[in-house]
């Protein structure tokens, strides 16, 4: 009886445990690939999904600087508002390995001053 409890035991709750933390791992290593090889983009939520019982959908939009194209990507949509601002981070050579995460007015800032930089950069190299 101390045999089957055991195996019932490993297959109900430790298998489940050790599977759910090899998804997480695969999970985390992808979001970590994108964070370091791929492009940030800022998109926009156009469409919100669902119900309070299934969960929330938003799709996010933008436009990808390496083709021209218009791509879009659904995530967890349970704290977006349609119109909103976030930023997607994508594989450039295969959008639809991406995520998309809250634009925060600290991002906002920090990339308004890196344009602004570009920009102060490019008119002293045309005064030269």
């Amino acid at each position: 009886m101390n045999d089957s409890l055991v195996v019932i035991v490993v297959f109900f709750i430790v298998l489940p445990v050790i599977i759910v933390c090899i998804g997480v791992s695969v999970e985390a290593r992808k979001r970590r690939d994108l964070d370091l090889h791929g492009r940030t983009v800022t998109a926009t939520i156009t469409n919100i999904h669902g119900n309070d019982l299934d969960g929330y959908s938003a799709t996010a939009e933008w436009r990808n600087p390496r083709t021209g194209t218009i791509d879009s990507f659904e995530g967890n949509g349970s704290s977006y508002r349609v119109g909103e601002s976030v930023e997607v981070i994508f594989d450039p050579y295969n959008p639809r390995k991406c995520y998309f995460r809250r634009v925060t007015t600290e991002d906002y800032l920090r990339q308004e001053q890196a344009y602004q930089d570009a920009l102060k950069e490019r008119d002293r190299y045309r005064m030269m």
